[in-house]
């Protein structure tokens, strides 16, 4: 997915800049553009930036239901997967799988255990058999992809040229 940000800037407003380059006086946004949401209608969006459009108001969620107000239309996701913890055999939630136990091992650990005994992890990059995401999972509505939908060349095309943007001014 490829958003942009628009700001308002307030007349006779000067930036201001961190040591490292950082502007400490952003102006206020004023919308968020979609210019396309990616080739698949599955998206993970990180913590972070769902913090901070909860915060600056762009993003809200509800009735299991991420919904970003943009232009020319609010996008509206069903979340599969909030942040957290999961098995990777069943998909079944572990909100306290990371918690220790007294033999040292965790309560994930324990899960897949006494869930699935024996069972080699169907993840390999996961292979305790549980995983922790810090993404929101979700999948934008059907009609809503197709009116948005990014060409694989295109895509490609604007991704890179916004990796170069970046190093260009120093970032990633």
């Amino acid at each position: 997915m490829l958003l942009k940000r628009y700001f308002n800037k307030p007349e006779g407003c000067e930036p201001r800049r961190d040591t490292r380059g950082r502007l400490v006086n952003p102006p206020p946004l004023d919308r968020i553009e979609v210019l396309h949401t990616g080739v698949s209608a599955d998206q993970h969006i990180s913590t972070r930036v769902v913090d901070a459009g909860l915060a600056e108001g762009w993003i809200s969620i509800g009735q299991g239901k991420l919904t970003l107000h943009a232009k020319p239309e609010a996008l509206v996701f069903t979340i599969k997967r909030l942040p957290g913890y999961y098995c990777c055999h069943c998909g079944a939630a572990l909100a306290d799988a990371g918690q220790v136990l007294a033999d040292g091992s965790t309560k994930g650990l324990a899960h897949v255990r006494e869930e699935h005994p024996n069972a080699t992890s169907p993840d390999p990059g996961n292979p305790s058999g549980y995983e922790r995401i810090n993404h929101y999972d979700l999948v934008l509505d059907a009609k809503q992809h197709k009116r948005y939908k990014a060409d694989p060349k295109q895509a490609a095309l604007m991704m890179s040229e916004a990796r170069r943007q970046l190093r260009a001014k120093g970032g990633a």
